[in-house]
């Protein structure tokens, strides 16, 4: 939209980059479709050299993931804990209800709330996530760009994971049979992983 449009131009100027009419318009489609936040613009920009040309703008989306990944690596280890709460969520194909990652997060990393609140806070700051509201809940979001550069294996985390699934009792009211789908696709995994269930 026009806000993206007016922030990209900014950025452009901001930085010193000189592009032609045609590159910054292919810029702003990319930016739009690749990942529109902040962090991600201002780090195209430092990296354009003083000029954006197109075969940058074509170069983006392989470089996105990386610019994240390199962010993640700068992370402390409570956002990092808080995002691989999310990638949890995301391999057992489980809601990232605020609620239900404030108790993922709590009982497989030892956290308070306290943290958990002060990382979110850190997280949306830093255009790492977004929330959606509905009058039935509030999702924590996080892109498939950034998602991908987390780097986590549920093998990371397995025995503190596999703990809390089976002795969590708070599992059991987690809304929409959420507990029992996590358990359920956990237990899918774990068959995967020892050789017993073969998901191809």
């Amino acid at each position: 939209g026009n806000d993206l449009k007016m922030f990209v131009e900014t950025a452009l100027d901001y930085h010193g980059v000189a592009a032609e009419t045609d590159v910054r318009d292919a810029f702003i489609d990319r930016v739009a479709s690749a990942d529109p936040t902040p962090f991600y613009i201002h780090s195209m920009c430092r990296s354009a050299g003083g000029k954006l040309t197109m075969a940058d703008v074509k170069e983006m989306p392989s470089k996105a993931v990386e610019i994240w990944e390199r962010a993640y690596t700068d992370l402390a280890d409570g956002p990092q804990d808080l995002l691989q709460t999310l990638a949890i969520l995301d391999t057992l194909d489980a809601s990232a209800n605020e609620g239900i990652t404030r108790r993922v997060y709590r009982g497989v990393f030892d956290a308070s709330d306290t943290e958990f609140a002060e990382n979110i806070d850190y997280l949306l700051g830093a255009g790492w996530i977004s929330k959606e509201s509905s009058y039935r809940e509030t999702r924590l979001v996080v892109h498939d760009v950034r998602l991908e550069a987390i780097d986590f294996e549920l093998n990371d985390v397995y025995l503190d994971l596999s703990e809390y699934l089976l002795n969590d009792r708070s599992i059991r009211r987690f809304p929409n049979e959420t507990g029992a789908v996590m358990n359920a696709n956990f237990a899918i995994i774990d068959r995967v992983n020892h050789g017993i269930y073969d998901i191809r």
